[in-house]
């Protein structure tokens, strides 16, 4: 790392020698340049004060509005329009990337119905601290050209009887902060991310997601990532999102039902994104999701569907 030192030594005062003379007559000149230069950089200095702004007010109109309407896609589960954006966390300076878009999804995990919501996606970052709309606040503790492990604290989005039909008599499902983090291994094209996130709150049990994903190099403006998943979650979780307990069958005429440990949901997702200019950006992506063991058995995945499909379009602006 490069020092500044201070000299106490004596200055070396300019020659009157003829050349340094004429020399010094050049200053004025030299001082306009610098000026000159300084006035072309200040529209870009502008630009990205405007821009970090902007993020800014993004992130907060996510976080106030826009977030428990897109909680039914945010449910702490990896897919490939999120994945990519994990290796671009942590470096020099602040960097953002932040979406705005529209997307469809179940109205809760397990019903056969849709809707369509807003759909922001925002990540930002400041050397190795990060905000994530997927991942919550965290710090990249390790980076290396293959390996990165960022612990980090997030919320999980709970569900309101009021979602669905299916869900009369079974009461809301409150939300709650989670802590845990990140594990990726990074080779070429090619990625494996690992999650664990163990709720602190009203919503119990922890999650395990294992995930590998695929990005292809098609050259030019445009880029995919494709991936397959699978998510694991305790009989807590299970329980929160998929059980049935003897007051709720008494209210929604379900049978009781009390769901163990075990693999939730198998998922495949994608994404494709093409670079309009060097901060915009527009995307599309998708995922299809089978529920499984624990939670394809409960009566109320059974009165919707185990095929969940979510699917959005996206305007992106980056900052880096």
């Amino acid at each position: 790392m490069r020092k500044n030192h201070i000299s106490l030594s004596r200055p070396a005062w300019p020659s009157l020698a003829p050349s340094n003379l004429a020399s010094s007559q050049t200053a004025p000149a030299a001082l306009k340049k610098t000026a000159s230069a300084s006035k072309q950089s200040a529209p870009m200095f502008q630009a990205k004060i405007l821009s970090s702004l902007l993020a800014a007010a993004l992130t907060l109109t996510w976080a106030f509005t826009a977030a428990p309407l897109a909680a039914q896609w945010s449910d702490e589960s990896q897919n490939a329009s999120e994945a990519e954006y994990f290796y671009e966390e942590g470096g020099e300076g602040f960097g953002a990337s932040v979406s705005i878009g529209v997307g469809i999804s179940p109205t809760f995990e397990g019903s056969k119905d849709y809707e369509t919501n807003p759909l922001p996606i925002f990540n930002l970052r400041y050397g190795n601290f990060f905000l994530s709309s997927s991942r919550g606040l965290g710090y990249t503790i390790i980076r290396t050209p293959h390996w990165t492990v960022a612990p980090a604290v997030t919320y999980i989005f709970g569900r309101d009887e009021s979602d669905s039909p299916i869900l009369a008599g079974m009461g809301d499902v409150n939300g709650g902060p989670a802590a845990g983090g990140r594990v990726g291994f990074h080779q070429g094209p090619f990625s494996i991310l690992m999650d664990l996130y163990l709720g602190l709150g009203a919503l119990q049990g922890s999650t395990i997601d294992l995930g590998a994903y695929y990005s292809p190099a098609l050259g030019g403006p445009l880029t995919a990532t494709f991936g397959i998943g699978s998510q694991y979650a305790t009989a807590e979780r299970n329980q929160a999102r998929f059980g049935v307990t003897p007051i709720q069958s008494l209210n929604s005429g379900y049978p009781v039902y009390t769901p163990g440990p075990g693999v939730k949901h198998l998922a495949f997702s994608g994404s494709l994104k093409y670079q309009i200019t060097q901060m915009f950006d527009v995307g599309v992506f998708g995922e299809y999701r089978v529920l499984t063991g624990p939670a394809e058995d409960s009566p109320l995945v059974r009165a919707g569907s185990e095929n969940q499909v979510r699917a959005g379009l996206s305007l992106g602006f980056h900052l880096n």
